[in-house]
């Protein structure tokens, strides 16, 4: 094992040896294979050639490496962003490297690696996970829009890894749902289904097609979720928030159907438009079939 590089070494860079130390050069790696799992490994030469370095841990500068790595692999789990410039940063470019299987390396003659970011999606290499988003203060309390009860217009998104994010309308966003989300194939807010004076997220599970509502709360993260539709929702082409269209002062759910949809046990009855009426507590009553001639049409809102 060689020495650690001298003061600029970070914690979280690995020598070849398996003691955590400073950044450390490791003698020459025959090949790719030599970089164990969960680990980004860079070498000196081209190939996979000449001394090699390792680390699992964000890098802002790579000391003695700087500029030095001219081969490499990533055999993480997560995107490593890989920056010409020190600290991340991206106006002097970079290039989000996705995980590696063995054997796979990339190689340049030119090195031009100054730092080393690890994150889960390709836009967190130079901007934050959520979009920006910035509303005006509303006179009066909007209820539609307004998860949290600040007067501003408020966005929830679903990032590409299935994380959910709140962005209340200042620029900034919070993380309100920590992974799972891409298990539902359908997202939709309107209005306060469980009667708790907040709004509230409906979401349809993609391999039950069950329905399921996210209560919201006065901090704009999401209660224990509450089953509202056992199943037969995958036979829904579109859910639609339109409001209280009953008049009974909740919310109410519509649908349009797919080609799975069966009238009298028979398939194939696309465009068919089925409304559900809110029910206290967020559940809803049973579908009413009201109206044929919704075919032909691609999206409502």
């Amino acid at each position: 094992m060689q020495p650690p590089l001298g003061p600029g070494s970070q914690p979280g860079a690995v020598a070849s040896g398996g003691a955590r130390s400073g950044r450390t050069s490791a003698p020459a790696a025959a090949s790719s294979y030599d970089c164990p799992s969960g680990y980004f490994c860079g070498w000196s030469g081209e190939s996979t050639r000449g001394s090699m370095w390792k680390t699992n841990k964000d890098v802002a500068g790579l000391g003695s490496w700087d500029d030095k790595i001219r081969s490499y692999v990533n055999r993480t789990s997560l995107i490593a962003c890989l920056y010409d410039d020190l600290n991340y940063d991206s106006w002097g470019g970079y290039f989000p490297q996705n995980p590696n299987t063995p054997g796979e390396y990339s190689s340049s003659p030119t090195a031009t690696i100054s730092s080393i970011r690890f994150v889960r999606t390709e836009r967190e290499c130079d901007r934050p996970a959520y979009p920006g988003w910035y509303s005006e203060p509303s006179p009066t309390a909007a209820g539609f829009g307004d998860m949290n009860g600040d007067r501003r217009a408020d966005v929830i998104t679903r990032d590409m890894v299935g994380r959910l994010w709140f962005t209340p309308g200042d620029d900034t966003g919070r993380l309100i749902g920590a992974g799972g989300w891409n298990a539902m194939d359908t997202l939709t807010r309107h209005g306060d289904f469980s009667g708790d004076g907040r709004e509230d997220v409906v979401a349809r599970e993609k391999a039950t097609g069950k329905l399921w509502l996210y209560p919201g709360t006065s901090t704009a993260r999401l209660g224990a979720r509450r089953l509202v539709g056992s199943g037969g929702w995958k036979t829904m082409e579109h859910l639609i928030p339109v409001g209280d269209f009953s008049g009974d002062g909740r919310p109410d759910l519509a649908t349009v159907t797919n080609e799975k949809y069966r009238i009298y046990g028979v398939e194939g009855h696309p465009g068919q438009l089925i409304t559900y009426r809110g029910r206290a507590g967020g559940t809803l009553y049973g579908p009413q079939r009201t109206h044929s001639e919704w075919w032909g049409l691609s999206d409502f809102c």
